[in-house]
C-alpha cells in the first residue's frame, strides 16, 4: 500500500505539474483511502481491540482528503455517504472531513482548484502584459530644449516642474540626451555662466535608458526597476531616434494593476 500510494502521488504531480491531460479529483479521493487503510492498518496493530473494519478507515480517508483538497466537508459527507450507503460511517466521515478541512485552511489558503484557476488567470495576465504596449503610455514631454537652447531655460525647467532632468532634442526632434539638475547645480557652484553655456555642452547620454513604444510592460517594468525617477523618454528606433514623449512609472503600474484587477474580478465571478 506504501508503495502503491508513493507512486501515486508522483504520478499524479507528474501529470498535473507537466500540464498533461488529467484531473485531481479521483486521485485525491484514491490517495485518501490509500492513507486511511494505512492508518487503519496501523491502529489495528497497535491496538488490536480497538480496530474497526478496514473499510470504515478507507472512506473517512477518502472523505478527510476530498475535503480538505476542495474545501467542501459537506459535499465530501455526502458523497461518500452515496458511495456507501452506510450510516456507521457517517459520525466518524463528518468529523473527519470537518478536521480536515480546519487544518488545510490553517495550512493553505487554497483549495486544488483554485489553484488551477489562478495559474490560469496568471497565465492570461502576463500573456495581456506581453501583448501590450508601451505607446498606448505615451505621454508629451513638457520639459525639453534644443542643443543650442542656453542653460539658463532648463534651469527655468527645474524651478517650474519638480523633474530631476530636461531633455535635449536637436533642430529636427532628434534625441541627444539629458541635461540633469544635479550637472547645472555643479555648474552653478563653479562659477558657470549659465546664458552661455547651451544646452548640448552639459547634456548626458547615459543618465536615462532612451525607451520604444513597440516596448512591452514588462519590458518597461525592468527598465524602471535600474532606473530611480519617475519617467524615461520614448523614442523612435534606429540611427536617428526622435523623441515621442515620455512614459512615467505610476502609469505602468497602473495599467498592470488594472489589467490584474480585472482578472482577479474575472476569477470571483467563476466562484459566484
Amino acid at each position: 500500500m506504501i508503495f502503491i500510494l508513493g507512486f501515486k502521488l508522483l504520478a499524479t504531480g507528474f501529470t498535473v505539474g507537466s500540464g498533461a491531460v488529467g484531473g485531481v479529483f479521483t486521485p485525491t479521493l484514491f490517495v485518501g483511502a490509500a492513507f486511511g487503510t494505512l492508518f487503519g492498518q496501523l491502529l489495528a496493530w497497535l491496538l488490536p481491540s480497538l480496530s474497526l473494519p478496514l473499510a470504515i478507515y478507507t472512506v473517512v480517508g477518502m472523505g478527510a482528503f476530498l475535503s480538505a483538497g476542495t474545501g467542501a466537508p459537506l459535499m465530501a459527507v455526502l458523497m461518500m455517504f452515496e458511495m456507501t450507503h452506510s450510516f456507521n460511517v457517517v459520525m466518524p466521515l463528518m468529523l473527519a472531513s470537518v478536521l480536515a478541512y480546519v487544518v488545510a485552511r490553517a495550512i493553505a489558503q487554497v483549495v486544488i482548484y483554485e489553484v488551477t484557476l489562478t495559474r490560469e488567470r496568471d497565465a492570461k495576465l502576463r500573456t495581456q502584459l506581453r501583448n501590450r504596449l508601451l505607446g498606448d503610455l505615451v505621454k508629451p514631454a513638457i520639459t525639453v530644449v534644443s542643443t543650442p537652447t542656453p542653460v539658463s531655460v532648463a534651469l527655468q525647467f527645474f524651478n517650474d516642474y519638480p523633474v530631476r532632468y530636461v531633455y535635449v532634442v536637436d533642430q529636427d526632434s532628434i534625441f541627444q540626451g539629458v541635461i540633469a539638475q544635479q550637472d547645472l547645480i555643479n555648474l552653478l557652484r563653479s562659477g558657470g555662466d549659465i546664458n552661455e553655456t547651451v544646452a548640448g555642452d552639459v547634456l548626458r547620454l547615459d543618465f536615462a535608458k532612451a525607451l520604444h513604444p513597440d516596448m512591452s510592460l514588462d519590458d518597461a517594468q525592468e527598465a524602471f526597476v535600474h532606473f530611480p525617477g519617475e519617467r524615461l523618454p520614448v523614442v523612435t528606433r534606429g540611427d536617428s531616434p526622435k523623441l515621442l514623449g515620455v512614459v512615467y512609472k505610476s502609469s505602468v503600474l497602473e495599467t498592470w494593476f488594472a489589467l490584474k484587477r480585472s482578472m482577479d474580478s474575472g476569477g470571483d465571478s467563476i466562484y459566484l
